[in-house]
């Protein structure tokens, strides 16, 4: 495909000018690309030659990153990025990466036993420049070059407080941009796969006595289809001084699998063959209103999102299901400490992790007043709301369905202060944090707040620090 929207012998065109632009830049291949016109004539009519000039990058290029990283679930610690790139594989602006990455996190907070958790991982990558089918299909992607995208990702955790697994990934799809703003991901072939080798002692116990559990969280992999669509004005050239952002995603899987070993080719049966078969799909929508006062502005989130299991499935994967609390999500709530509804998990089986505080479903709701303090100190007021529940009751988590009549009253709210060192490329945030409502609290909605209480102070007060924005 043709990165040149300027034909010879038409009529100048603005837009055919910067589509030339984006396209040439989208290949990622150049460094710079400009187009200078002269005039001329040609066939006793003024006429415009067009130059391109294009800077090219290197060809092949080695980086190394240390980072630091501090996650949802409190997990912080150093990394290593090392990867491996060639914007030119077979010749034909082919972008081919290879990645390592490695880390190591340890929990920063005292309320739980100490947890480690050691992450390797390796991926390679191939963008290829054009939107390549099986069909004649072409996307509305003028605004810049479509990519093809394949992909192969090998994972290994090892947590000291739940398991060590290993996972695969493999991934087909497409991405384009139908303008400045709008950004769509494809991926029609995704195919997941983990085993867990070692379960902690506690989590051993427990999926001893649920079998089905097991099977359902575990020992399953996923063959289905995947698609994003991404909308954010704070890309225009000129943004607006309010600003949204949107994002939804659908996940479908299983039901390839399903037509292959329960159905016409008669491979095996549902008792013998261990693929996930469910629907997926949530949106997280960002607005930020600044008005005239840009040192002052608002920001409010809304997440949403649903998952159900059918056919094959009684579980949704482990890796699949909504969690909530943290950093980035309901900050006066550990992760993983909320949910689903109204369930609470017994004193035998509280620590730092549980595989019963997730959900199909979830709801989170967020408004944060930012401010500056100084030119590199900003400041913020925030009120978090949310949780995760249930399509069914389940044995093991009771009060954990979803049900109309009731769910608002097992809605948990947080609220607290904030401090952000933001330098522009780098923000260090700390979010101080307590509850309003705890929802598998049943003796009242609103909790009682007394900050001059210290035994107060220690049962409520979270502390959450974090690199960036929560949103």
């Amino acid at each position: 495909m043709s990165a040149i929207f300027l034909k010879p012998g038409e009529i100048y065109s603005r837009r055919d000018h910067e589509y030339t632009l984006n396209h040439l830049m989208s290949l990622g291949a150049f460094r710079f690309a400009n187009i200078r016109f002269s005039e001329t004539i040609k066939n006793d009519d003024p006429s415009l030659n067009a130059n391109i000039s294009l800077t090219p990058k290197e060809k092949k290029s080695l980086s190394a990153e240390i980072k630091a990283t501090t996650k949802s679930n409190n997990l912080t610690g150093p990394g290593l990025l090392m990867t491996y790139g060639n914007r030119n594989l077979f010749g034909g602006l082919e972008n081919f990466s290879l990645r390592f990455d490695g880390s190591f996190e340890t929990t920063i907070s005292s309320r739980y036993d100490p947890v480690t958790s050691t992450e390797i991982g390796i991926e390679s990558e191939l963008l290829l420049p054009a939107f390549m089918a099986p069909l004649n299909i072409k996307p509305h992607y003028a605004y810049t070059i479509p990519k093809t995208q394949v992909l192969l990702s090998l994972k290994y955790l090892n947590r000291t407080d739940v398991m060590n697994m290993f996972s695969m990934r493999t991934q087909y799809g497409y991405q384009w941009n139908s303008d400045i703003t709008t950004y769509h991901r494809f991926s029609p072939v995704v195919f997941n796969f983990f085993v867990v080798s070692t379960l902690s002692d506690e989590l051993e116990g427990i999926l001893d006595q649920d079998e089905l559990l097991r099977r359902g969280l575990f020992d399953q992999y996923i063959l289905g289809a995947e698609y994003s669509y991404f909308y954010n004005t704070q890309l225009l050239s000129e943004p607006p001084a309010n600003n949204l952002y949107f994002n939804v995603n659908f996940d479908l899987a299983g039901n390839l699998a399903y037509l292959l070993f329960n159905q016409g080719l008669g491979l095996g049966s549902r008792e013998s063959k261990n693929f996930s078969q469910y629907f997926k799909t949530d949106f997280d929508v960002r607005y930020f209103l600044e008005g005239n006062n840009p040192s002052n502005k608002t920001a409010m989130r809304l997440v949403a999102g649903s998952a159900i299991p059918y056919g094959n499935s009684d579980f949704l994967p482990y890796n699949k299901r909504f969690t909530i609390g943290g950093v980035n999500s309901i900050r006066a709530f550990y992760p993983r400490e909320l949910g689903p509804g109204s369930y609470k998990i017994p004193d035998s089986l509280q620590t730092g992790y549980s595989i019963y505080n997730s959900g199909e479903i979830k709801l989170l709701a967020t408004i944060e007043q930012r401010f500056d303090i100084t030119k590199y100190l900003k400041g913020a007021v925030f009120f978090d709301a949310g949780n995760v529940w249930n399509t069914q009751e389940y044995e093991n988590t009771p009060g954990g369905e979803f049900k109309l009549n009731n769910f608002v009253e097992q809605i948990a709210l947080g609220t607290g202060l904030g401090l952000r060192i933001d330098v522009n490329f780098f923000v260090v945030r700390f979010d101080l944090a307590f509850p309003l409502a705890i929802p598998y609290k049943t003796e009242k909605y609103f909790e009682h707040i007394d900050p001059f209480s210290s035994s107060w102070r220690k049962d409520n007060l979270v502390l959450n620090f974090a690199i960036g924005y929560p949103f």
